[in-house]
């Protein structure tokens, strides 16, 4: 038989498999992700942390604003993404804030950013994956500063306390850093929530 017309099924296999893209090789669905965005008076951030959302490369995601008594156009700036529920409170403080989008959330996983950061496209994958991988309640990455956001962003990725600071290894941390942080949901029901005390 001519080998061009008839190819073996197992480099067919393969060969798909190195083509395809990173969410078609899981066995089983992915998880909702409630993706959490507490802000108060982030105007000059939000709308590019809102626009870096719409392009997160994840089959199942949603978004949710929490306005913590904003006195800017915050609750405006997220009212410019359809997608996006919006939650607009008096100042209360920022565990406050995620407490209450915590109870909003629809998703298995909940994930926090800040308002003045801006996510890869990837990030829920990688999310979500190492839960998987290391059967973890709750996970985190770094805030790393691209080049192109100047001079101060760049000391402030360099000075002590940033996420990378606290690695104990190449996966373990001394904690979990807030501006990018996910946890399953019902590990709340387990631990409880945020403590309020710390706005």
């Amino acid at each position: 038989t001519d080998a061009r017309r008839n190819p073996k099924p197992a480099l067919t296999t393969v060969s798909n498999l190195y083509r395809g893209d990173l969410y078609r090789t899981r066995k089983k669905p992915w998880p909702l992700v409630s993706v959490v965005v507490c802000a108060y008076n982030g105007e000059a951030t939000l709308d590019q942390c809102l626009q870096s959302l719409t392009e997160l490369d994840y089959p199942s995601f949603e978004v949710i604003v929490v306005d913590d008594g904003s006195r800017d156009r915050t609750y405006e700036i997220a009212g410019k993404y359809p997608t996006v529920r919006r939650i607009q409170v008096p100042n209360g403080g920022l565990s406050a804030a995620r407490n209450l989008g915590i109870e909003a959330a629809r998703g298995e996983v909940v994930a926090f950013i800040d308002s003045d950061a801006y996510a890869d496209p990837d990030w829920l994958y990688y999310v979500v994956s190492a839960m998987d991988e290391h059967g973890a309640a709750a996970v985190g990455g770094p805030n790393l500063s691209p080049l192109h956001d100047g001079f101060t962003a760049q000391c402030i990725d360099e000075s002590p306390g940033n996420p990378t600071c606290v690695l104990i290894d190449n996966e373990r941390a001394e904690h979990i850093p807030g501006c990018n942080m996910a946890f399953r949901k019902d590990a709340f029901n387990a631990v409880g929530l945020f403590d309020a005390e710390h706005r």
